[in-house]
């Protein structure tokens, strides 16, 4: 996806120390692609690594007792409906 977005951008540069951008390079060819797609990859791992500590975070806060109740009796629902169907498979 970022592949996409990034090679219909205007280019630029950006000023890396060179034993930086050696390594991006070198890194990119071993990847068979280019250094703004490998550094665009890094980049959508980095957000996606964010994104989901964000989700830990909000789950290890404050517990909503709504959506375990509700979670809870699709369970039972869903439990009293196997049965059932198991009840008629063996009759």
């Amino acid at each position: 996806m970022a592949a996409e977005t990034t090679a219909k951008a205007p280019m630029t540069t950006i000023k890396v120390p060179q034993p930086l951008r050696q390594r991006i390079a070198g890194d990119a060819a071993e990847e068979g692609v280019t250094a703004a797609a490998f550094l665009a990859g890094l980049l959508d791992r980095y957000e996606r690594d964010r994104r989901f500590a964000q989700v830990r975070r909000a789950y290890a806060g404050e517990v909503d007792n709504d959506y375990v109740e509700l979670a809870e009796a699709w369970d039972r629902a869903a439990d009293q409906e196997l049965d059932a169907a198991q009840r008629l498979a063996g009759a």
